[in-house]
């Protein structure tokens, strides 16, 4: 049984997303990508609470937190008409600054209102903090793969070849079919994250997209890439080169054995263990990050 209602958070998201329509049929479609990634990142995060078997209200601010990551990038189009962090704002950042506007967190308890707000301010970072309470750890892991999950299929359905071409979701970057970058390439290989500023084709945020398969925390995200054959659309996506066709195989072999996984029955975290060195202030202070998540 849940603690807190979301239809009354969905119900203020809804509303909120409204006042962003403006502008071209493009400007709108902007909005409404986001409006509907919000969406299903909440659905992949409830697919994710359930395999977890999480406890209310633990779950409940899980749930609350995916609905919210991305809600400070509602503002960020509408001043700099671009999703890209690097040439505007953290949106991270800027999602904590609307929720301690709207005050909309307020009916939580305050331990729960300071780990939606840790999860909204930390869900963009490549690399998490060390000092986060288990529960911290978990609701950012659980945020971070509902993101990926739909962020994956988004991209490429919009960089497929016969879809309109959209700067705002290519991120601006080069054109060229055949084109990739060997460091961008390499960091993939050896598991380790590439940062936007690294990328200049879009082959390269395909092959960033493919590198964050691995990086998945939970079994539960690592059968749904499979069964929804993630590795196999993004390689149908890239250039047709041998040392690519390894790199996917490596990558879907490893996601079936299952190295790595973390566990699909974490203990019990403590919920009151919520460090202030991983809270935001009020308006929400600016942190440098690499991922548009």
């Amino acid at each position: 049984m849940s603690v807190y209602d979301l239809s009354q958070y969905l119900s203020w998201f809804q509303s909120f997303v409204k006042g962003f329509y403006f502008g071209t049929e493009e400007d709108v479609a902007n909005i409404d990508l986001k409006k509907d990634h919000s969406l299903r990142v909440l659905r992949e995060a409830g697919m994710l609470t359930t395999s977890l078997q999480l406890p209310s209200p633990l779950a409940d601010v899980v749930h609350i937190a995916a609905l919210f990551h991305d809600v400070g990038r509602f503002p960020q189009y509408r001043q700099f008409k671009t999703y890209n962090d690097r040439e505007s704002l953290n949106h991270a950042c800027s999602g904590v600054a609307v929720m301690h506007r709207a005050d909309i967190l307020r009916r939580l308890a305050p331990a729960d209102r300071k780990l939606v707000l840790a999860a909204i301010f930390l869900h963009n970072r490549p690399v998490l903090p060390t000092r986060l309470s288990a529960t911290q750890s978990l609701i950012l892991r659980i945020i971070q793969d509902a993101d990926k999950l739909d962020i994956i299929p988004t991209v490429m359905a919009n960089l497929e070849p016969a879809a309109p071409s959209s700067r705002v979701v290519s991120l601006g970057l080069a054109p060229d079919s055949d084109r990739y970058s060997d460091a961008v390439y390499r960091k993939v290989v050896d598991r380790q994250p590439v940062a936007m500023s690294e990328m200049v084709w879009v082959n390269d945020f395909k092959l960033m997209l493919l590198g964050w398969l691995p990086t998945l925390n939970f079994p539960a995200s690592r059968r749904a890439v499979l069964e929804r054959s993630y590795p196999e659309r993004l390689l149908a996506l890239l250039p047709p080169r041998r040392e690519l066709l390894t790199l996917a195989s490596d990558i879907r072999a490893f996601l079936r054995t299952g190295n790595g996984v973390t566990s699909s029955a974490p203990p019990p975290p403590d919920r009151e263990a919520v460090s202030n060195d991983n809270m935001p202030d009020g308006g929400g202070k600016r942190i440098e990050s690499d991922v548009q998540s």
